[in-house]
């Protein structure tokens, strides 16, 4: 039924009718937009309808993009700022952060989302490494910009608003095409110092379509009527869930477009939070009758556990998303028990993908939690050896991916641009099976393969049986060196609050659950939650240096 709905969605003609490339992949959306600043040009048409939701303050779709086009205006009058010109976000999840996004996109700038973790060298060298002509920051962020060197303009505090409050309603956009520069996003994983990743306008926007295109399919659009004019679209985006809490951070991919350019293509509200609280989020959900709720595993177990707790069941939930991380099997049933309108999904994306890859929900969740799900539509996979072989059906190598919503380079570093590209498919640097019903499951990162003695052990298999336990809360497996056996399994373990979790007791439940050879050799259990990445998760080179910390104590007290 979707792959007919599928069909009948992208035929000539109909409102996402695609045009075959002439590779795997290549296909792209014939009636796209040019851009993103037409994307900010359309949303302008909600009007009143409420678009941000921050503390007590509300601003509808009017206001926004009103203020938006002020900023642009005084981007290129006042600032002499010209199209191409990069312009850094570094500040929390505050409404301004939106109107200085949708200010750039508009004017032809390039918006530049600055990890809101940073320090201050980190900052010095991304300026650097992008060339950033101005800073918006807050003043959290602002503190660590005195003599930058390039202007800041700062624009929140925890005091008083500080809000772009002028307003523009006439506003002539520069040509924007599909191929100019639209935003550069740095990866979350933990390397030394992230990539800084340039995408176009087109790529964004073709991963948006993508996106919508396989939600209509899913929940049953396809008949020629439903499409009949404009209108039939914008009221099917209108009905689809969208009014959504934030908790992913907008310098993420995810939170860029799975919160605010999604909310644009439907006039959805956005509820921000200044930081995530469990508690806080299940008074937001109900208040503002919340459907979508995007989060990394570690942030949705919260809302789970605090939901639990406090015996609410958060009835307006229609769409618990995931990503970032394999979700425990123990927790996909958890989201599927949370009220019987709620729908979690997950998927696979990479900030080089602009999150575009594959996706996976409701029942097809469940029966296959640790799946990544099906390609997306516009996507190619394929998984090869080391020798870039294409491997059969069932069997593990890298995971490769074609689709427009590619980005273009990793800014400042051509060696690693080319070297993460393969014949035009892009080298992800996951280890995937794609099994005969097409269905991805991510094993592992290359680089996070435990190898014990020439055998290879998947992370995420060590991490489920270990979270499998009722007196964990969350694990991570780490590869420790080990000069007979190359490497040897430790997990660091962090126990559910007031649980008194033994190792050895943690060993005997283990003992039926992992082969021999997958059972850890080094424990470490921790009270309180694991050392957090940025986006929410966890930061495995942070658990490596406390396990390593701790086999060090241990061997030197021995």
């Amino acid at each position: 039924m979707k792959q007919r709905n599928i069909r009948a969605l992208t035929a000539p003609g109909a409102p996402y009718a695609m045009i075959e490339g002439d590779a795997p992949g290549a296909a792209f959306f014939a009636n796209a937009p040019r851009s993103l600043a037409a994307f900010v040009g359309d949303a302008a048409a909600y009007g009143d309808r409420d678009f941000l939701v921050y503390e007590d303050e509300r601003l509808s779709y009017g206001d926004v993009v009103a203020r938006a086009r002020a900023l642009a205006i005084r981007f290129r009058d006042e600032m002499g700022l010209v199209k191409g010109d990069r312009v850094a976000i570094a500040m929390r999840n505050y409404p301004e952060w939106v109107i200085a996004f949708l200010a750039s996109v508009s004017g032809g700038l390039v918006s530049v989302a600055f990890n809101g973790w940073w320090d201050r060298p980190q900052i010095e060298r991304a300026i650097r490494q992008c060339d950033v002509k101005l800073v918006i920051a807050d003043t959290e962020r602002a503190a660590l910009l005195a003599d930058i060197g390039i202007p800041v303009l700062i624009r929140r505090d925890d005091r008083t608003a500080g809000d772009f409050s002028e307003t523009a309603e006439a506003f002539a956009p520069p040509d924007i095409g599909p191929d100019d520069p639209a935003c550069i996003i740095f990866t979350s994983g933990s390397e030394k110092f992230p990539k800084a990743v340039l995408s176009s306008h087109g790529a964004v926007v073709h991963a948006m379509l993508a996106f919508e295109l396989n939600y209509f399919a899913d929940n049953g659009y396809g008949c020629p009527t439903q499409w009949a004019d404009d209108p039939g679209l914008r009221r099917a985006q209108d009905d689809r869930p969208g009014d959504t809490l934030l908790p992913i951070p907008l310098f993420h991919i995810n939170g860029l477009l799975l919160g605010l350019i999604r909310a644009l293509r439907g006039g959805k509200k956005i509820v921000l939070m200044r930081k995530w609280d469990a508690v806080k989020a299940l008074d937001l959900i109900d208040r503002e009758e919340i459907q979508l709720f995007p989060a990394v595993p570690t942030v949705s177990a919260d809302l789970v556990a605090a939901a639990r707790t406090a015996g609410r069941g958060l009835p307006s939930l229609r769409l618990i998303g995931g990503g970032g991380a394999a979700r425990s099997t123990a927790q996909v049933e958890a989201l599927a028990g949370l009220n019987p309108h709620a729908v979690g999904f997950s998927g696979w994306g990479m900030t080089e993908t602009n999150a575009l890859g594959t996706a996976i929900g409701g029942a097809d969740y469940r029966a296959r939690p640790r799946a990544a799900g099906r390609a997306l539509p516009g996507v190619a996979l394929r998984v090869v050896d080391d020798g870039g072989i294409v491997l059969p059906r069932g069997v593990a190598g890298e995971l490769q991916v074609r689709t427009r919503a590619l980005f273009e380079c990793y800014v400042g570093d051509e060696e690693a641009t080319a070297a993460a590209f393969a014949d035009g498919w892009f080298r992800t640097g996951d280890i995937a099976v794609i099994d005969e019903d097409g269905f991805v499951s991510i094993v592992d990162r290359l680089k996070q393969i435990i190898i014990r003695g020439g055998e290879n052990i998947s992370c995420n298999d060590v991490q489920d049986a270990v979270g499998s336990h009722p007196m964990v809360r969350e694990a991570v497996a780490i590869g420790v060196a080990d000069e007979r056996l190359g490497e040897e399994v430790g997990i660091v373990v962090a126990a559910v609050p007031g649980a008194s979790l033994a190792e050895s007791a943690l060993r005997r439940f283990l003992d039926d659950r992992l082969s021999t050879h997958q059972r850890p050799r080094h424990i470490l259990i921790v009270h309180g939650q694991l050392p957090r990445l940025a986006i929410g998760k966890i930061d495995r080179r942070a658990c490596a240096r406390m396990l390593e910390v701790y086999l060090t104590e241990t061997r030197d007290a021995g």
